[in-house]
């Protein structure tokens, strides 16, 4: 939608898929298949958050058991720890819920309520957006990184912000970029 808005002045790579996060995003670049996907030298990169991203990352979503885990070093690095499945105990559990269990998990999701985040789980995930900007900024030089939250849902919007600007990241709100958005 944005090249057709630009009229072809600016090319558009979205790779984003449902369920991911930013957890993906650095397996992506590391892997260094995002130089293969872009083909001109890109001048800004974006990235839009969301607050479940917070719980993506610390490998607790049960779709993404193999999904790539990151750990954050002492000094603030972040490495590769291998994936969820080889190093979370236990893994996260397919709903699949049954009988009673269904009604349970159809109010939980419908209410909106999510299991409670583990103290480092924010610092995580900044820590692997900051280690992406870094990335991106290294693979190709002049490429401005952007994080955009979604503030418009969620309660946890305002602590993302302060830990990915205490990183050094670039943030801006949705509701500040598109009044009335939601």
């Amino acid at each position: 939608r944005i090249e057709v808005e630009l009229e072809g002045r600016a090319r558009v790579y979205n790779m984003a898929l449902g369920g991911r996060g930013p957890h993906h995003m650095l397996a992506l670049l590391r892997s260094g298949e995002a130089e293969k996907i872009v083909e001109e030298t890109p001048r800004v990169a974006v990235y839009w958050a969301i607050e479940d991203h917070v719980s993506r990352a610390a490998g607790l979503r049960y779709w993404d058991k193999n999904g790539p885990l990151f750990q954050v070093d002492a000094d603030g690095g972040v490495r590769h720890a291998g994936s969820f499945a080889e190093a979370l105990d236990p893994p996260p559990r397919d709903p699949a819920p049954t009988g009673l269990a269904l009604i349970a998990w159809i109010v939980r999701d419908l209410t909106k309520v999510r299991e409670h985040r583990r103290p480092a789980d924010l610092p995580r995930w900044a820590a692997i957006v900051a280690a992406s900007a870094v990335e991106v900024q290294e693979r190709f030089p002049g490429c401005a990184f952007h994080a955009l939250i979604d503030d418009t849902v969620g309660e946890k919007t305002d602590a993302m912000i302060a830990a990915l600007t205490e990183q050094g990241v670039a943030v801006h709100r949705i509701s500040d970029i598109v009044p009335g958005y939601l």
